[in-house]
Parts: structure tokens; sequence; C-alpha cells
């Protein structure tokens, strides 16, 4: 969808009587992919703002290798390195708050300095390694720091290239991680008995994720090189190899964190993600174990076609976010058949309303 001028003047005339949840600039040359660029950047926002508000002072037991994997973590509930990506991730989210940033879809306001694969923005120099323009028809996207020395202000660009196939405006398959959520089971996609093969490089192809990568950078100013001299590692396979303190200075690293912890909150939620539910549809509870997404309760539980023979133990109403924030609920799995005497729950959304029943069979 392309947005004329005025679209785009009416569309921020709009957004100015709205409280804004962040920020962050979105360049007139995004106008092509302007809807879903807003979009990803608001769940990239929400990812990283979930795992900051998750993660600080309170490190919560839960299954799988990812954090070890991503972080080198000793176990899965290191309170040293939840803080450290507690931290990240919050700097993540001041970055996308910030009005200092700026995303960019084309470098085309980049201009090369000869051959040398270097690139001058505002007298700032880019360094690409890519000839004729930054993207060079091979980079998915890259940030830096436009510093104006009349103002004293740095602005912290992401570019989002779109020259090519290779390019993230190109490349992604979905806008957002929730697209998964109407498969109904991720672990279709990312389990370890899918045919994509993938795990947790099946969040790769979206555009939230690569979003979120590039926040990363803003946040940290680390550019490509780690502090054991490699250069950033990309995808589940080359950041496992690498020494804790690399997958700690790695965006890449947080980035799939980040997701893959996101889409463990939506086995509650599902009802906040799709606008209609199908009968007898169910997101499981997911867990992240050697890059492959889990389930830890049976995908295909159903659920009673009334409420007749089962008895109303509780019921609890309570006002929640649509995105970040939304609590991890440690009730007792549901049962894939309702025994009697055995508790089954049934949770459901409607607008930010979150509505919890227990059940009894009798």
């Amino acid at each position: 969808m392309s947005f004329t001028s005025f679209q785009r003047l009416l569309y921020f005339l709009l957004l100015s009587q709205i409280p804004s949840a962040f920020a962050v600039s979105i360049s007139e040359d995004c106008d092509d992919w302007f809807s879903d660029v807003d979009d990803a950047l608001t769940e990239a926002r929400d990812i990283a703002a979930y795992a900051a508000t998750r993660w600080s002072g309170r490190p919560i037991p839960r299954p799988g290798t990812l954090l070890g994997d991503m972080l080198g973590s000793n176990g899965e509930d290191d309170e040293t390195v939840l803080n450290t990506a507690a931290h990240w991730f919050q700097e993540a989210v001041t970055a996308a708050d910030s009005p200092n940033t700026l995303i960019h879809c084309k470098d085309t306001h980049l201009k090369p300095i000869g051959t040398t694969g270097r690139f001058v923005d505002n007298g700032n120099q880019v360094a690409t390694g890519q000839t004729g323009n930054a993207c060079g028809g091979k980079l998915r996207g890259f940030q830096y720091d436009d510093n104006n020395p009349n103002t004293g202000i740095t602005t912290k660009i992401i570019l989002l290239c779109s020259d090519s196939d290779n390019g993230a405006l190109k490349a992604y398959k979905a806008g957002q991680i929730n697209d998964w959520n109407q498969l109904g089971n991720l672990a279709k996609v990312a389990g370890p008995k899918a045919t994509t093969g993938l795990g947790i490089n099946y969040f790769a192809s979206s555009l939230s994720y690569m979003i979120l990568h590039e926040l990363m950078h803003a946040a940290d100013n680390r550019q490509s090189q780690l502090p054991g001299g490699m250069k950033e590692a990309y995808g589940y396979q080359a950041i496992v190899g690498l020494s804790p303190s690399d997958k700690q200075s790695n965006a890449d690293s947080y980035a799939l964190l980040g997701c893959g912890e996101y889409s463990r909150i939506h086995w509650q939620a599902a009802m906040t993600v799709l606008t209609a539910v199908p009968s007898g549809w169910f997101t499981a509870r997911y867990y992240w174990a050697s890059s492959f997404c889990r389930v830890a309760d049976p995908p295909d539980r159903p659920e009673p076609p009334t409420t007749s023979g089962l008895k109303l133990l509780l019921e609890r109403e309570s006002q929640q976010s649509l995105h970040a924030g939304l609590p991890e609920i440690d009730d007792a799995p549901l049962d894939r058949d309702p025994a009697p005497g055995r508790p089954w729950f049934k949770r459901s959304m409607q607008g930010t309303v979150l509505r919890s029943r227990k059940y009894q069979a009798i």
C-alpha cells in the first residue's frame, strides 16, 4: 500500500490526537511499506518491552535451553544473565521511544565515496562494504549514527534495505510474528518435526524481528565486531557456538531470544491476536529447546461443547494490555478430557478484558 503525501499528513494529524506508544520517525521513503513497517515497529517494541519487564529483578523458571543458547547463561534461571538481557531490552525500548531514531526504507540518501565501500550522510561516513549503493543488493539492513555537528544531536538511523530480494523489505514473509498464531500451533512450522527445519530461525522472516535486530544495534551502539574479534553472528546455528561474552554482545542473540520468549505468552492470549477464533482452536503452551519449539501441553485439547457437567468454581476478570505486559497465568494445565473431580480452565478475551473461569467436572 502506497501512502500519498496527503494521506501521510492525515495519518500523522490523527496520531497527534492519540497518546503515542513510541516516538520513532518513519521516513517518507517508506511510503510503499508504511503500514507494515509501522505495525512491525510496534511489535518489535512490544517484544523488547515484554522481555525487559518479564525479567527485571524477577527471573521466572521455565523449561528449555533458549537463554543458554542465545546468551550463554548457566541455566535458564541465571539471574545475572537475565538482568543483562532485561537491561539491553529496555535500552531497545528507549531507542524505539526516542524522537531521535529514524527508519529509512531506501538508501538513496547515502552517497558513495568512490569505490571504498563507504558512504556519506550529512557529513557522517557509513561503512557498509558495498559498492554502487549502500545496500549493494546484498544487505538486509543496517544501523548507523547520524551526528549533527550544528545541533549536537545524534540520530539513530535504521535502514531497511529494499534494493533487492535480499533486502528486509523484499525478504520478509510476515509483517509480525503474531501472524504465526493463525496456524494454531507454532510447533508445526518451528518444531523438530516441521518440514521447514528452521526452528527458531523461522522468526527471521518477519519484519518485526528484523526491526528488533536493528533496535538492538541502536541500543548498544556496537556494530559488526564482537569482543572476541569475530563479526556479528546471524541465526541460531552461528550464535550457539559463540562465547558467552560474544553472545551477550550480539544483536541477533537478543532478537531471536526476544521473539522466542514473546511467542510463549500467546497460548493464553490468542483472543488478542485473532478477530475470530475458529471452533476448537487452541494455542499451545510453548518452550524452546535446542532451537526448536516444543509443546508443553497437547495442542488438540477439545473444549466441552457446553458447560453442562461442569461446576463453576471461580470466575475472574481483569483489564489487560493487548500487547506487552499481559501476565502469565500459572494455573494447572487443562485436561485433555475433563474428568470428574479435576479442574478445567477456560480463558477468553473481549477487548482488553481477560476473563478466566475455573470449572470442575461433576
